[in-house]
């Protein structure tokens, strides 16, 4: 957990947490909410959030600034990032995160600390847990 500099290339990310499919709730009560025949609740928010429940335990949300995030029945989630086009995807199996930029950089937390960044020139920049 923390911050996190790949020294290369000269970035600094934080290890991405994951929300709660719940977060909809902090937008208060829905202004609007539509049931489809196939067991899907469609939801909107007066700040513009959209939420849709599907029928299979997934959720989905957007914002109107472009970011998007999805929950998983397995509880996978997948967060995209409207302002830099970033997509972070958590694997609940394996408690892994692996975000992907749009230069092509792929980072990879894993629940060891360990954490990878692999780098579209196939070079990989590893950084061990104990330093």
């Amino acid at each position: 957990d923390g911050d996190v500099k790949l020294t290369q290339r000269g970035r600094l990310r934080m290890r991405p947490l994951a929300r709660s499919p719940t977060g909809s709730a902090e937008a208060g009560l829905p202004l609007q909410e539509v049931h489809y025949d196939d067991g899907k609740k469609e939801r909107t928010y007066a700040g513009g959030l959209r939420c849709v429940l599907f029928s299979n335990g997934t959720c989905k949300e957007a914002a109107p600034g472009g970011d998007c995030s999805v929950w998983f029945g397995n509880g996978d989630a997948k967060h995209t990032l409207g302002e830099d086009g970033r997509v972070e995807y958590y694997y609940s199996s394996v408690d892994t995160w692996h975000c992907t930029y749009c230069d092509g950089v792929e980072v990879f937390f894993f629940p060891s600390g360990q954490i990878e960044a692999h780098l579209p020139s196939g070079e990989k920049e590893i950084i061990f847990a104990d330093g």
